[in-house]
């Protein structure tokens, strides 16, 4: 295409009031779609069957990272609202309501943990996606003081 001013005619035309990206562009970036995907997807990798093969598995990594990717794009287009502005002009108030909108589902799946999924299996699960081992640790407890000393041993190597 170049630096022609026809290919930024043809690439203006994608984007005009009727064109078939700006109308997809404006469903994608819609706040009712764009809060559940962004949330649903959060939650959805947040699993432990999921987290858990995203570490075994370099390609299924790679995909939860490209959806984090493109669901965050989307949540956060409407509170940057770059061009083109598909929704119009969004009020300043509004877009800090969304973002606390979404700062309680986004929170639920940590808050939740002990409610979904078993106490002391979810706890071994989380060390061992901090070390990225298959070590396994018999009580809550074991989990949470080894977990500690990994943190107190990574505090202690910083500069």
């Amino acid at each position: 295409m170049g630096d022609s001013p026809e290919a930024a005619l043809q690439i203006g035309a994608l984007l005009t009031k009727d064109a078939l990206v700006r109308r997809a562009l404006k469903i994608m970036t819609w706040m009712g779609f764009t809060l559940p995907l962004y949330m649903v997807n959060l939650w959805s990798w947040h699993y432990p069957p999921a987290f858990d093969a995203a570490l075994r598995n370099d390609l299924i990594h790679d995909l939860q990272h490209l959806s984090f990717f493109i669901s965050g794009v989307l949540f956060w287009w409407r509170i940057i609202n770059p061009a083109p502005r598909v929704h119009g002009y969004i009020p300043y108030g509004f877009r800090i309501l969304y973002v606390i909108a979404a700062t309680l589902p986004t929170m639920l799946p940590v808050m939740a943990r002990g409610l979904v999924f078993d106490r002391d299996l979810n706890q071994t699960t989380e060390i061992k996606r901090i070390e990225s081992t298959a070590r396994t640790f018999k009580t809550k407890k074991q989990a949470e003081k080894y977990g500690l000393e990994l943190c107190k041993e990574w505090i202690d190597k910083r500069p």
